[in-house]
């Protein structure tokens, strides 16, 4: 009877475990150094003429897009707090708040629109070779796209058929 106790809180011990890892993955904050960084120094997002990169006041960013988006929101299961999703047809932006809820910053935009450009001239249905051109060695490459860091900052590009599909801008968070 002992033994099966043990085995019970060692069974509940392991899937506490496994539940608490896939609740975080994507989630943790990935560790840059110097030698992986883009030649970028840092990355800006703009969609409307609104700056909506990672780690500014989404609030305000939303009050300038206005309406016409579909909102989600959840308690963050890795960080203290909540996380909010604004979903536009051409971007969605991802927000947390941290525990006090004072303030709501974007963590992350997803750019899925075809006419939408990075700063630099970058954008869906672009090559390769044209993001490497303009951005230099990527941190990582394969065939599913590129990925780009720059302090806390990646921007991230995804390639199906040679091509550029979209792009996501992430705040690295925690570090």
């Amino acid at each position: 009877m002992r033994m099966r106790k043990i085995s019970s809180i060692i069974c509940a011990a392991v899937l506490a475990a496994s539940m608490l890892a896939g609740c975080a993955g994507g989630n943790t904050p990935s560790e840059t150094s110097a030698s992986d960084k883009a030649q970028v120094n840092s990355f800006k997002c703009e969609w409307k003429g609104v700056d909506i990169t990672p780690g500014k006041d989404c609030k305000a960013a939303i009050e300038a897009l206005g309406d016409g988006y579909k909102y989600f929101s959840g308690a963050d299961c890795a960080y203290e707090g909540m996380n909010s999703v604004y979903d536009y047809t051409d971007v969605t932006l991802y927000a947390y708040t941290e525990k006090d809820g004072a303030d709501e910053l974007i963590s992350i935009v997803e750019v899925k629109g075809a006419d939408l450009k990075t700063p630099e001239g970058v954008g869906n249905g672009d090559s390769p070779d044209k993001i490497k051109e303009v951005y230099g060695a990527p941190a990582v490459e394969n065939k599913g796209g590129l990925l780009y860091k720059s302090d806390k900052m990646e921007l991230s590009f995804f390639v199906k058929d040679g091509k550029v599909t979209s792009m996501t801008y992430s705040l690295v968070r925690g570090e």
